[in-house]
């Protein structure tokens, strides 16, 4: 991917997530989804609900899309939890 938007201006998050979220968030645009105005938090938030259902993790995951992996509500949120460090559920 070139020319990655910077949609986190202001995170806490380590380097590493904080480009994976970009990507994310980046390939979302993409898909035609509006995301002027929005929160950090709101960003940061949809960007790793869209990595959950795609199952990446690392940004040379990219290629490796799965999309049979489905995921209900609270398996979104563990997901985070356990690759990205959220700690939403516990």
């Amino acid at each position: 991917m070139s020319e990655i938007s910077q949609y986190l201006t202001k995170s806490d998050k380590y380097e590493q997530f904080k480009k994976l979220i970009n990507e994310a968030l980046y390939i979302v645009s993409k898909f035609g989804v509006p995301l002027e105005g929005m929160t950090q938090r709101r960003l940061e938030r949809i960007a790793m609900a869209f990595l959950a259902v795609a199952n990446v993790k690392k940004t040379n995951e990219w290629g490796k899309i799965d999309n049979s992996h489905t995921l209900i509500t609270r398996e979104i949120i563990r997901y985070s939890d356990i690759h990205f460090c959220t700690f939403i559920y516990r």
